[in-house]
């Protein structure tokens, strides 16, 4: 798939309890949990105010986002998002 303007195609990654290190994460349900997702595919950017904003997430990125933001979607078995840029709250430096 292609994506147009400022959209982000990602594939999600299952939420994790505990770091790297063995921590156990714990989830306040009053506070929403940032869900993380691949990025798959990505638009060229877009236009705000007549200035032209490119791109600052590309494929293969891992990002970071709140549920809430995204439309969530299922394709061959695989659970999927889609998002606007300015909805993405971090990325992961290569």
């Amino acid at each position: 798939m292609e994506m147009l303007f400022d959209r982000v195609l990602a594939k999600k990654i299952a939420a994790q309890n505990t770091t790297k290190s063995g921590l156990i994460v714990s989830s306040d349900d009053k506070l929403p949990m940032l869900q993380q997702a691949k990025v798959e595919s990505v638009g060229n950017g877009s236009y705000e105010y007549g200035v032209f904003v490119p791109m600052q997430i590309e494929v293969g990125d891992k990002i970071y986002y709140e549920p809430h933001t995204a439309v969530e979607f299922s394709m061959q078995g695989e659970e999927y998002v889609i998002l606007r840029q300015i909805d993405v709250v971090m990325k992961e430096k290569k």
